[in-house]
């Protein structure tokens, strides 16, 4: 396996303890629905049920849905999380104008900041240089050692969606005929 299809792959397994902490976070927030909890009114984020390890903390649902074939605009960034070498590399936005899946979106997104890593594209944050980390990287790029792969995590959020606009085929159509007519004759 190379170095790619292993991050992708890395990048798609979705921890049990994860999916059983939406789980039962869904369950509050329907239990609190249910229950006659009122709702926010239009445009103002409602808060949700306190996630474990988050002790008085409220927070506003957070939109990682990408299904639909509206445009969404996504923040996206990678993180590294080894100890002592933990870093945050710049958001950056992308739109999105067809259906995807959270695990499908960060294997693409991972593989090409890998790939960008690896052509020199993306610099090594300072903390990483003063460390001499990864071994034997240079300024014409680099590569996370395989051992340490474990450490990448993807974050995303859907900031913002649009409905997409109607397509425009039998105008631009006409207006192509015109430029050739008005070529020809």
């Amino acid at each position: 396996m190379n170095d790619v299809q292993q991050a992708m792959w890395a990048s798609m397994r979705v921890p049990l303890a994860m999916m059983s902490m939406a789980s039962d976070w869904m369950t509050q927030m329907m239990n609190a629905f249910s229950a006659g909890a009122g709702g926010a009114p239009p445009g103002v984020p409602m808060p949700v049920p306190q996630l474990p390890g988050a002790p008085g903390k409220e927070s506003t649902m957070r939109d990682h849905d990408l299904s639909g074939d509206g445009v969404k605009l996504v923040r996206w960034r990678v993180l590294f999380t080894k100890r002592e070498y933990e870093v945050a590399f710049p958001e950056e936005d992308a739109v999105l104008t067809y259906d995807a899946g959270a695990a499908e979106y960060g294997g693409q997104k991972l593989a090409e900041f890998f790939a960008a890593a690896q052509a020199g594209a993306v610099p090594r944050p300072a903390v990483w240089q003063e460390k001499d980390y990864p071994p034997g990287a240079g300024d014409d790029g680099w590569t996370i050692p395989e051992d340490d792969r474990r450490y990448v995590r993807f974050h995303f959020r859907v900031v913002d969606r649009f409905d997409r606009q109607p397509a425009n085929y039998a105008k631009d159509q006409v207006e192509v005929l015109r430029e050739i007519s008005a070529k020809i004759g």
